[in-house]
């Protein structure tokens, strides 16, 4: 009787070792999974935040890009101001040796000269597309005007130079098209 007491004691025990060692075993699994998931999560986590710090990034350099889009604009007329003066000054007027005119030619000059420095330097640059074929993207055509000698949608005339700031239209130029 005590044997079967001691068998049934170490049959028990076997039998609890057993169900135990499973129970532990996936228990392990249950753990290695769980921390596998929370690693993929973490990648996945620290991914998403590098994204977001580089679309962060990417957005405040375009803003600050354009940052000077209406400054820019603003400036575009008086420029344009200066280009005007000095096509309205004939040659012939400065060949007369007025020296107070041809002083105040060379000022403007340099001042327009100046202000395209600066706007190179902050990349706005100035369209003026005369004889070139015409490009809704840059133009805008306010008239056509039929041309016996020049193919159909040549820029015959400027009516206002066009700007660009850092590749994108601020301001189309104003043209008369060729029909």
């Amino acid at each position: 009787m005590m044997n079967d007491d001691l068998e049934d004691k170490v049959n028990n025990s076997d039998l609890e070792a057993e169900i135990e060692l499973p129970k532990e075993i996936s228990e392990l699994e249950l753990l290695k999974k769980e921390n596998e998931d929370l690693k993929n999560k973490i990648i996945y986590l620290i991914a998403e935040n590098q994204n977001s710090v580089k679309r962060l990034k990417n957005d405040f350099e375009e803003k600050l890009k354009y940052s000077i889009n209406k400054f820019a604009g603003d400036l575009i007329d008086p420029l344009e101001i200066l280009f005007l003066a000095l096509e309205n000054v004939s040659p012939e007027h400065l060949s007369k040796g007025d020296q107070h005119l041809n002083n105040i030619h060379e000022g403007v000059n340099m001042t327009k000269s100046e202000f395209l420095k600066v706007f190179e330097k902050y990349e706005l640059k100035r369209i003026f597309p005369l004889n070139e074929k015409f490009d809704h993207n840059f133009h805008e055509a306010v008239s056509k005007i039929p041309q016996q000698d020049i193919e159909p949608n040549i820029i015959v005339q400027v009516l206002k130079a066009g700007y660009i700031l850092h590749g994108r239209v601020l301001r189309p130029a104003i043209v008369v098209v060729s029909c």
